[in-house]
């Protein structure tokens, strides 16, 4: 089984979706995972890799929709993402970090 750095090793690597167990041992070989399946150093540098690389696209996709965002799949799109967890994990991201807030209604709004 091939292994590319690409969403679905993002969305594996947050351990939101379950791999087979041939995935599993590849990312043990490649190194993404330790023999216990948590995450390595070379793990977490590609998420945080994949994250900034998606963050301004995501950003602006918000951005071009006024201060909140208004639908997910056109900034699912913008950002060249297919699944709608991993947009969902890199907004968190950008909660964290204070770039977007969160409102009551899990609507996400532009900081000022």
């Amino acid at each position: 089984m091939t292994v590319r750095e690409d969403e679905e090793l993002f969305v594996v690597l947050h351990l939101l979706k379950e791999p087979e167990p041939a995935y599993l041992d590849e990312l043990v070989k490649l190194g993404y995972l330790d023999e216990t399946h948590n995450n390595t150093p070379k793990a977490e540098k590609f998420v945080e890799e994949f994250t900034k690389s998606k963050v301004d696209l995501i950003y602006e996709a918000i951005k071009k929709q006024g201060r909140y965002c208004k639908d997910k799949g056109f900034v699912m799109l913008s950002a060249g993402l297919k699944n709608p967890i991993a947009v969902e994990i890199i907004m968190e991201e950008m909660v964290k970090r204070r770039i977007l807030k969160k409102k009551y209604n899990r609507e996400y709004i532009i900081r000022c």
